[in-house]
């Protein structure tokens, strides 16, 4: 066989090699990707969770330089 040959056989058993390998611990390809929509969820939550925190912050703080300090 020569080497492109060997290269198009590796590609053609690219597909089911990486969903057979996907399948780690037992776990399904359907479950992998409910595992990372949750994740991704929960980080999505954190990050907004955080810009609001960090907003409220800024809108508590007293105005610096207002008529009102003087």
């Amino acid at each position: 066989m020569q080497k492109h040959e060997i290269a198009a056989e590796a590609a053609r058993a690219v597909p089911p090699v990486s969903v057979a390998g996907i399948s780690l611990a037992g776990v399904a390809l359907a479950d992998w990707v409910l595992i990372a929509t949750l994740a991704y969820t929960l980080v999505q939550l954190g990050f907004v969770a955080h810009k609001w925190h960090v907003f409220r912050r800024k809108q508590r703080a007293p105005q610096q330089g207002s008529a009102d300090d003087e």
